[in-house]
């Protein structure tokens, strides 16, 4: 079962820039083993997305070899794999109910895809996006800050955990932070004009 997205309220918070977090939307029964093995075929050497995030990334921390996923315990980091396949089909249903949610009948063929295997911790910059966003929490917990326009002061913060939504509207003024194993999936909103 799952929580139903109230498209209402959400224009409500959208004309207001204010993010709206459902709790408890959908839980997820996803292992951190489906996760690696998520990570590693992705990132396999030849493959588009192996390609486009090497071709992203030029720090060392962002050069792969042959286990990702040995890599990743290691040095611990926040991966943004830009092309990730939606291969794991719970996650991939719940991505299609929410683009049903908006009413949207486009296939994605890819999603942002944020995994921290060790508990170090990270803390993305004061930033906003020029896209309405969906921010699915699938594994541990992730921390947003909210930001004044002028990036000065936090208005709002949110803790999500697993099976959280929240949906951030274009510009949202916002820090991203996270000090545990996590993994988050975060994609545009798709909205089609009902006739």
């Amino acid at each position: 079962m799952h929580k139903e997205i109230d498209i209402k309220k959400w224009e409500d918070y959208k004309t207001s820039s204010k993010v709206l977090h459902i709790k408890s939307f959908k839980q997820l029964d996803t292992s951190w083993d489906s996760m690696i093995d998520l990570i590693n075929k992705a990132l396999h050497t030849g493959s588009d997305t192996y390609v486009d995030v090497n071709k992203n990334y030029k720090e060392d921390k962002y050069v792969y070899q042959n286990d990702v996923a040995s890599v990743l315990r290691t040095i611990g980091y926040v991966q943004f794999i830009s092309q990730m396949p939606i291969s794991i089909s719970e996650i991939h249903n719940s991505i299609k109910e929410i683009d049903t949610a908006f009413g949207s009948t486009v296939e994605r063929t890819s999603v942002q895809f944020f995994c921290n295997l060790l508990a170090t911790e990270y803390v993305s910059e004061v930033h906003s996006d020029p896209w309405d966003a969906v921010v699915l929490q699938i594994k541990g917990t992730t921390i947003w800050d909210m930001y004044t326009e002028d990036k000065n002061d936090i208005i709002e913060s949110i803790t999500l955990e697993e099976g959280d939504l929240l949906l951030v509207p274009t510009g949202a003024v916002h820090r991203v932070t996270s000090n545990s194993s996590r993994a988050t999936l975060n994609f545009p909103i798709h909205t089609e004009k009902r006739k």
